[in-house]
């Protein structure tokens, strides 16, 4: 019995679109656009990373104060926090992956890695690389997904994975390193305050801590977290506070040292205003449901 091909695409899209995986609109993940001469690419304003690929024609691309010639063949990655602009000076084809702070290359080989060639002469800063043979064949089999409308949350992540399997496959540790020297920036960023959270409480000492002044902290710190920095140390507080107040054997004199109350009643106090309990009274609450 011969099959209708054009029908089955349409009922098995169908029954894709129902699934509780399918996106009507996905900002993490990849998206396909065609651009007449002169149109603009859609631009969103948050704070995810994006890699262009240009599959077809030419456009100009800028980023900052900076601008740019691109061409079929090229891909370029646009760091979180970076205001740009894509205007196509030919019909062009351009496919975005949209994606938060990512740390891995493949399972055994990390951005972090790359850290040492930063500051190497062999690696220069370059927000461009050439699609290798191996990389554009992975790009047009995404192409055929995503024409036919495939929007599942989780061919995304995986497709993610394999992109990324492909830069390190196919391309040196030093074009890596200066392709993307500031999401590995950030990632150094985000280690040092994390090694520091215990040690300090406020934005200053943090500052301090990372060797910035603060109006460069809050800058950095707000393009690599994404919320003010009073608002994400309050969020660790309480998170830290929640997980020992789940152990039974941890005493409140402790937590209280540990998470820098200045006394009892102030640790308290913070219990009741973000917890809406005491602490007595979350730890009894934590312990019965564990029963």
């Amino acid at each position: 019995m011969k099959h209708n091909d054009s029908h089955l695409d349409l009922l098995y899209l169908d029954e894709h679109k129902v699934c509780c995986c399918y996106k009507t609109f996905n900002k993490n993940g990849f998206r396909y656009y065609r651009l007449a001469r002169e149109e603009v690419l859609p631009y969103f304003e948050d704070s995810l990373n994006r890699i262009l690929f240009v599959l077809q024609g030419e456009a100009t691309l800028s980023v900052d104060t900076e601008s740019y010639s691109v061409a079929k063949g090229t891909i370029w990655f646009l760091p979180s926090g970076s205001p740009y602009k894509v205007v196509a000076k030919t019909n062009a084809s351009i496919i975005v992956h949209s994606f938060n702070q990512t740390t891995e290359l493949c399972g055994n080989y990390s951005l972090n890695n790359l850290k040492p060639l930063l500051n190497c002469d062999t690696a220069k800063k370059s927000p461009s690389l050439s699609s290798h043979p191996m990389l554009t064949a992975f790009l047009n089999s995404l192409l055929v997904y995503l024409e036919k409308g495939v929007n599942c949350k989780i061919w995304h992540k995986m497709k993610h994975k394999e992109l990324f399997f492909n830069f390190r496959f196919f391309y040196t540790r030093e074009e890596l390193a200066a392709f993307f020297e500031p999401l590995i920036n950030d990632l150094a960023f985000k280690e040092r305050v994390m090694k520091n959270l215990d040690k300090f409480v406020s934005v200053r000492d943090l500052a301090q801590s990372c060797h910035c002044t603060k109006s460069s902290f809050l800058r950095k710190f707000k393009a690599t977290f994404h919320e003010h920095p009073s608002v994400w140390l309050l969020e660790q507080k309480v998170m830290t506070v929640t997980n020992l107040l789940s152990d039974p054997d941890i005493p409140f004199c402790q937590i209280i040292d540990d998470c820098h109350f200045s006394c009892p009643s102030h640790f308290t106090a913070f219990c009741k205003k973000q917890l809406g309990m005491t602490p007595t009274q979350y730890r009894k609450q934590i312990l019965f449901q564990g029963h």
